[in-house]
């Protein structure tokens, strides 16, 4: 289905300022989003409850500027809902998602070897 919802510029440009932040900090984060559940919303559901655990854990990811200044958590007044969070961090997830390719699993004989130099220091 086809979004008919138009995010404002500022939101999209908080929300691309703190994914860039966050692949700094945190580099894949966006392979650890659930987009089914994603929801700015909700503290266990949102970016930050998805990489930490819960909101409540905002200053655990290192970036600087307030939640609502990173565009994960919607400003008291002005630009932003809810709606227009999920939809501006689903776009960066997904921009992220298709120009970054898995790695490449790694061999089964090299897994086998790594656990063994592990297992013996």
């Amino acid at each position: 289905m086809i979004s008919t919802i138009v995010v404002p510029k500022v939101v999209r440009r908080r929300v691309r300022r703190a994914a860039r932040r966050l692949d700094q900090r945190r580099p894949g984060w966006h392979r650890r989003i659930d987009q089914n559940t994603l929801d700015i919303e909700c503290s266990g559901s949102c970016i930050v409850g998805q990489l930490e655990g819960d909101f409540k854990y905002y200053g655990f990811l290192g970036i600087r500027g307030t939640a609502e200044q990173n565009g994960m958590m919607r400003p008291s007044i002005g630009a932003g809902k809810f709606e227009h969070l999920n939809l501006a961090w689903n776009d960066e997830i997904n921009s992220r998602l298709a120009r970054t390719p898995l790695p490449k699993p790694e061999s089964r004989q090299s897994l086998i070897r790594r656990l063994l130099e592990l297992s013996l220091k």
